[in-house]
Parts: structure tokens; C-alpha cells; sequence
């Protein structure tokens, strides 16, 4: 008698919505792409500081030279970039599918092609800075 009391009391586990699921994965897949183990096992600075010609101590926000190093920020940013590309990707996808108006389709296309482009552009610009001579085709 005293248990089943016990056992009403203790809560038990509701089902996530699959919006709340989304959003975890989301979050995982963003920690994992902006090197945050990487972060914790290196311990690498937030940013890093470069003298120009001049005798100026510039602040550097990519590593250059190092494709397999990287900084907080740089990690982050680019780890950002490529959850934006991914939520560019279901936005098109959703627009597809979709059966509201098509105004809205349109726009939600429109705004997944921008993110992408933008994505796509930051991250090629972090490889040009990291890596200047990559994936230039010599003719």
C-alpha cells in the first residue's frame, strides 16, 4: 500500500515533441562542428595577436597555416556557418513540402537561398584565410 503511494508520487518521463528533439540534436551538432572537445582538450586562446610591418600587435581571429588548429572564435563562427547551411537546407525543404500560401513558400525559399549563400561564403572565406593557395586551380 505505502509503495504504490511511493511509486504515484516519483514523476515519470513525458515524450518530447519532435520541435524539442530538433532542437537538441541541433544544439549537439553545432557543439561538435564548432570543435568544442577540440576546445577543452587543446585549451587554444579566443584569439590571436600577429605583428604587422609596422611593429603593431593586430588581433588575428583565424589561424592561419593550420588546418587542423584552430581559435574559440574562428570555431565557433564557422561552426555557426554550418548549422546555418543545414537550417538553409530544411528551410528549402520545407518550402517544398509545404502546403501554406505561396507567398510564403517564395519567401522561405528566398531566405534559405540567402542563408546558404552566406554560409557557404563565410566558410570559404575561413579556408582562404586559413589556407590562401587552397582549391586555386592554376592555369
Amino acid at each position: 500500500m505505502a509503495l504504490s503511494r511511493f511509486w504515484r508520487r516519483i514523476p515519470h518521463p513525458t515524450e518530447l515533441s519532435s520541435s524539442t528533439i530538433f532542437i537538441f540534436v541541433l544544439l549537439a551538432y553545432f557543439a561538435l562542428n564548432a570543435g568544442v572537445i577540440y576546445d577543452l582538450v587543446a585549451q587554444p586562446p579566443s584569439m590571436g595577436e600577429t605583428v604587422d610591418e609596422a611593429g603593431r600587435v593586430r588581433q588575428q581571429s583565424v589561424m592561419p597555416g593550420r588546418l587542423n588548429g584552430q581559435y574559440i572564435n574562428e570555431g565557433l563562427v564557422g561552426g555557426l556557418m554550418v548549422v546555418l547551411g543545414g537550417l538553409a537546407l530544411v528551410m528549402l525543404e520545407t518550402a517544398n513540402t509545404s502546403t501554406r500560401s505561396s507567398v510564403f513558400r517564395i519567401s522561405l525559399a528566398g531566405a534559405a537561398v540567402v542563408a546558404l549563400v552566406i554560409a557557404v561564403s563565410i566558410l570559404r572565406l575561413f579556408m582562404n584565410l586559413k589556407l590562401p593557395n587552397y582549391l586555386v586551380f592554376a592555369s
